[in-house]
């Protein structure tokens, strides 16, 4: 079968109150600047004396932005956001602009790594309006850090330290511009970054998510997914946005603390950049989230809605599957062994009879406790071979069949990714207003 490429466009409106317009629209023209220095970059071309130049210009047009939409601490805030823009950044940086004392609208710009070169990062950029609805999702969720950590399958040397306080902030954007490598083929719906801390750059300390963007991802490409290959779909279709956004903003930072939660020894016997240890640390996360969901209490979600977390996990993981080159893409790797195990422990089952897969909900959440505890425990003890056995069990991950899948990829996962009725790629048409 041919590789598909088909992409959908999805219409994204953001409204900003009439005072922050021309600043939307400024933000807007700063990201040209971005762009320009993406493409010369990509191209190898990109000269520092060509750098700065470009950059100062950027700077100079934000600068410019009249005086009179600010009060005096307003626009002094800003000028010392700029002040910092000017002298260079080496991750991304945001500016924000307030209203009434409360920061409304986010420029966000700098340089991001890419998965589709090897460390290698690229100029980027994304402005938007901050989005407050989902504080209270994210606080609550949140306030059982310590509750997840005492559940983890594994004994308390194994558990690693407390993560409440220790993982990055998250809050929400609608956004209505992208530039740089984050308008690139497979765009994120997440942006980590350190604050402006150079002593932060490794932990990447904040974390905003595109919450318009990703809600749109779910309806365009998730839930075709999941109306064309899962069982019991019907009760996703009456999700609201409010519904849906709740459901992946929980499933997202269940994923995200995951990465902070257990003891690694792994790391003394495998580089940071090994690729099974890569794929085996998104492994370890994706397991944390979905073992956390059976611990949250009504007040962060739902009963009902858990179960369709479930089910949206499943279809999230046949789309990132669906991205091909799941070597190169640790989040895609981890995602086709959650298949793998997930399958051979009949958590998930495929009929061939309709060509749909089955999710055994109460197998799935005993699934997810035992291979969380196998995971934890292999960090934990730093057992090399064994985590690439983990890795490995079915062959290597290299993508040697077709659309850059292992070769051995089951028949039934193939006729998932291979699906050309369903867009692959998404496409934002913005309007701001």
């Amino acid at each position: 079968m041919s590789n598909c490429k088909k992409s959908v466009s999805v219409g994204i409106k953001v409204n900003l109150p009439a005072r922050l317009l021309k600043v939307g629209e400024s933000f807007i023209d700063a990201l040209e600047h971005i762009d320009a220095l993406y493409q010369i970059q990509t191209l190898g071309e990109l000269t520092l004396l060509l750098e700065k130049r470009v950059w100062r210009e950027m700077v100079k047009e934000l600068e410019s932005v009249s005086p009179t939409l600010f009060s005096k601490s307003e626009r002094d805030e800003l000028i010392h956001q700029l002040k910092v823009l000017s002298e260079g950044i080496f991750d991304l940086y945001p500016v924000s602009v307030g209203q009434g004392g409360v920061r409304r609208v986010e420029l966000i710009v700098g340089k991001v790594f890419s998965g589709e070169s090897a460390h290698s990062s690229y100029y980027s950029g994304a402005c938007g309006k901050l989005n407050l609805d989902y504080s209270n999702t994210i606080e609550l969720y949140d306030g059982y850090l310590d509750r997840f950590r005492e559940a983890l399958p594994v004994s308390e040397r194994f558990k690693g330290d407390p993560v409440a306080g220790n993982v990055p902030e998250m809050r929400c954007m609608d956004v209505f511009s992208l530039a740089g490598a984050l308008n690139a083929k497979h765009k994120p719906i997440c942006i980590f970054y350190s604050g402006g801390s150079r002593e932060g750059l490794s932990s990447l300390s904040h974390l905003t998510v595109f919450i318009n963007l990703y809600t749109a991802r779910f309806r365009e490409l998730t839930w075709k997914i999941a109306e064309g290959y899962l069982l019991g779909s019907e009760i996703l279709r009456g999700l609201s946005d409010d519904d849906v956004a709740k459901i992946l903003l929980v499933w997202l930072r269940g994923h995200d603390v995951g990465h902070f939660m257990g003891v690694d020894k792994l790391s003394d016997g495998m580089s940071e950049f090994d690729r099974d240890y890569m794929c085996l640390h998104e492994f370890k996360s994706d397991l944390i989230a979905l073992n956390n969901l059976k611990y949250l209490p009504n007040d962060v979600l739902s009963e009902d809605l858990i179960r369709k977390v479930y089910l949206v996990s499943i279809a999230e993981m046949f789309r990132y599957i669906r991205r091909g080159n799941i070597y190169g893409h640790p989040d895609s790797a981890s995602a086709y062994l959650a298949y793998l195990y997930l399958q051979d422990r009949g958590a998930i089952g495929f009929h061939s009879c309709n060509g749909k897969f089955e999710v055994y909900f109460d197998t799935l959440e005993s699934s997810v406790t035992e291979l969380t505890g196998e995971v934890l425990r292999v960090f934990a003890q730093g057992d090399v071979e064994r985590a690439r056995g983990i890795v490995n069990r079915w062959g290597g991950l290299n993508g040697d069949g077709e659309n850059g899948l292992p070769h051995n990829c089951p028949d039934e996962l193939l006729c998932v990714v291979m699906d050309e009725s369903i867009p692959r790629y998404i496409e934002y048409d913005f309007e701001l207003s």
